[in-house]
C-alpha cells in the first residue's frame, strides 16, 4: 500500500494487458511495483449522497459512495495527477491495452476522470462492497472494528478514507475509467454546531 496519496511514484505504476469478462467488459489490472495500488484518500471527508445504487435498492451489497472534496485542494491535486498520468499512459500504450492506437483527442473524450466536477462542487465516486470477501472495513475513532452506517445515515459522519485502484475499465461504447474502491473507512460522528 502507498501510505499517502502525496507519495505516489508513477514510475512504478503499470497497467496489465486487457482481459474481458463474460459481458464483454474489458479491464486492465493496475499494479505498483507488482503490488495493488491503494492509498489514504483523505481525512474528515463528507458524502453528499451516501452509499447508493441506481435503482435505490436498500439491500444491495455493492454500491456507489461519493466524497465531497471541494475544499480539499491536496486531494484534488493528487486525483488530477492520476488523471493526467492515466491519459498519457493510455495514449502511449493504447495498442497494447486496447488493440488499437488512440490519439490524444480520443483519449481525452473517452476518459472519465476520477476528479468529478458537478455544478461547482468537486468530488470522487467510489465503489463500496458491504459484505463478502471484498467488503470494506469500518472503524470507529478508537480504531476498533465497527459496522457500516444504517441506510439513510451515511451523511451523519465524517470519514477517513483508504481507497484502491484495482483496475481500469474499458466499456464497449469506448468509455475508459478507473474502478475506485473504498477499502477502509473510519467513521467520526458529524457534530453540528448550534446556530444560536
Amino acid at each position: 500500500m502507498i501510505s499517502t496519496a502525496e507519495k505516489i511514484n508513477f514510475d512504478k505504476w503499470r497497467l496489465a494487458d486487457a482481459s474481458s469478462n463474460q459481458k464483454g467488459l474489458k479491464t486492465c489490472a493496475l499494479s505498483y511495483d507488482g503490488l495493488p495500488v491503494s492509498f489514504a484518500l483523505g481525512k474528515g471527508l463528507h458524502t453528499r449522497y451516501g452509499a447508493t445504487t441506481w435503482d435505490k435498492s436498500s439491500d444491495a451489497i455493492r454500491r456507489n459512495l461519493d466524497f465531497d472534496i471541494t475544499s480539499a485542494s491536496d486531494i484534488k491535486q493528487v486525483l488530477s495527477e492520476i488523471d493526467e498520468w492515466t491519459k498519457g499512459y493510455i495514449e502511449d500504450n493504447s495498442e497494447r491495452l486496447l488493440g488499437r492506437k488512440m490519439t490524444k483527442d480520443e483519449v481525452y473524450w473517452n476518459y472519465k476522470p476520477l476528479l468529478l466536477d458537478t455544478m461547482g462542487k468537486q468530488g470522487i465516486r467510489t465503489k463500496i462492497t458491504l459484505a463478502g470477501n471484498y467488503a470494506c472495513s469500518f472503524w470507529d475513532v478508537d480504531r476498533n472494528p465497527t459496522t457500516p452506517p444504517e441506510n439513510g445515515q451515511w451523511r451523519n459522519y465524517q470519514y477517513d478514507v483508504i481507497v484502491s485502484l484495482p483496475r481500469l475499465y474499458v466499456m464497449s461504447c469506448g468509455t475508459i475509467g478507473w474502478v475506485c474502491e473504498s477499502k477502509a473507512l473510519q467513521l467520526k460522528d458529524l457534530t453540528l454546531d448550534c446556530p444560536f
